[in-house]
């Protein structure tokens, strides 16, 4: 087993979690938190439309 520090260690569970995140939400962002799929769960459709408008534009913004 590799001895693994608290940094990268942290950086794998985010990036583990990420790909959780991702596996089982086709919708999920490239956020590293779990919270849009938190917050489209509980409000639904309307949500993940307004979710789809800002990240158009933090993508264009770019």
């Amino acid at each position: 087993m590799y001895k693994v520090t608290g940094g990268m260690k942290s950086t794998l569970d985010k990036a583990m979690n990420l790909r959780r995140n991702i596996a089982s939400n086709d919708r999920s962002s490239s956020k590293s938190s779990g919270w849009t799929t938190l917050t489209e769960k509980a409000s639904g459709a309307k949500n993940s439309v307004m979710d789809g408008i800002s990240r158009r534009r933090s993508q264009a913004a770019k």
